[in-house]
């Protein structure tokens, strides 16, 4: 869990996105917000009201600008951290999009590891499909040793092969031999 701070408050986040430069105002209150908010947002009002009468999200992204507002939060921050003493308003609020960030980058991460397993798992097969083809009946060491695979690894993708109809089995357990599946 993480903690957000805003202070004084929410609006100043919202004001955030609509700056033209970042500036180190101190707000006492949410009250003292108000009126730099309302010349970016005419009609603005902290009301449950005001909130199910207006999106609040699609007024922010259509009229304001979310990087400027992560930018000036960020530093404004960082300000503060460093000079508390000068009690200026500041938003935190960039963590929760360096989180998102962070979560989509992982997401992409994985995407892709799976992408290239599923690459890796293909490869695999065509090689143990084309190598049987080549040598029309094998068994599974010589196909492994072939591959460059491990002898369990091996079995699996010939298990799975025979199950999908694409190879046929010869022989007993010990001695079985893998052959393309004529139709």
């Amino acid at each position: 869990m993480i903690w957000i701070e805003t202070n004084p408050c929410t609006e100043f986040w919202f004001l955030l996105h609509f700056l033209p430069q970042i500036s180190t105002k101190h707000y006492e209150t949410c009250e003292d917000v108000l009126p730099d908010l309302q010349r970016y947002m005419p009609g603005y009002e902290k009301t449950a009201r005001y909130f199910r009468k207006n999106n609040l999200y699609k007024y922010l992204t259509e009229n304001g600008d979310l990087q400027r507002a992560i930018s000036y939060a960020k530093e404004l921050s960082r300000l503060s951290e460093v000079s508390p003493e000068d009690k200026i308003a500041y938003s935190q609020m960039h963590k929760v999009f360096e989180l998102i960030a962070s979560m989509e980058e992982e997401e992409t991460d994985k995407n892709e590891q799976k992408t290239e397993k599923q690459n890796r798992n293909k490869e695999n097969r065509r090689q143990i499909i084309n190598f049987i083809a080549d040598n029309e009946i094998s068994d599974s060491k010589s196909i492994a040793k072939a591959i460059g695979l491990k002898p369990s690894r091996t079995r699996d993708y010939l298990k799975q092969l025979v199950d999908e109809g694409i190879l046929e089995i010869e022989g007993e357990y010990k001695n079985r031999k893998y052959k393309i599946k004529r139709i």
